[in-house]
């Protein structure tokens, strides 16, 4: 999945394209900043995420509804930290008591659901619902867009 490309077919809009980031005025109204990777960090752990952290570190999309973590450094604007790390991400996870299963990462905060996490071998997405306690599986990461832009059409 080639994620700039989702975005551009499914919420368009104006687009930036800075030296370090990508930033997007969609027509819907929100608002995407996509941080473009300047490093070469062992991302096979993240691969079955296609372009996602090939080409960027860090993505905060739709202002906010999904925030993808940073590979190695928090990601800043206006003084606010808008992305955190990885690591970061894991040790938050962890300290609400849910762990996801063996081999796989947890990469992504979704507003209003909770986090989840890609399986290293097969590219499954698990999802994590705070509120509910519940859990949710997706065989990709363009399965949970598609289904979080058919629930807000």
């Amino acid at each position: 999945m080639d994620i700039l490309d989702w975005i551009n077919r499914n919420r368009p809009g104006k687009t930036q394209n800075l030296p370090d980031r990508v930033e997007i005025a969609h027509e819907s109204g929100e608002h995407s900043t996509l941080w473009k990777r300047s490093d070469n960090t062992d991302l096979s752990r993240l691969r079955k995420l296609g372009t996602v952290y090939l080409q960027f570190d860090g993505l905060d999309l739709f202002s906010s509804t999904f925030k993808f973590a940073s590979v190695l450094v928090p990601r800043v604007k206006n003084d606010v930290t808008v992305i955190f790390t990885l690591e970061q991400l894991e040790r938050e996870v962890a300290s609400i008591g849910f762990q996801f299963p063996e081999l796989s990462v947890p990469f992504l905060y979704q507003a209003g659901i909770g986090y989840c996490a890609v399986d290293v071998a097969s590219g499954r997405i698990y999802e994590y619902d705070v509120e509910t306690g519940l859990s949710d599986e997706y065989e990709s990461l363009e399965e949970l867009l598609n289904e979080w832009l058919a629930a807000i059409v």
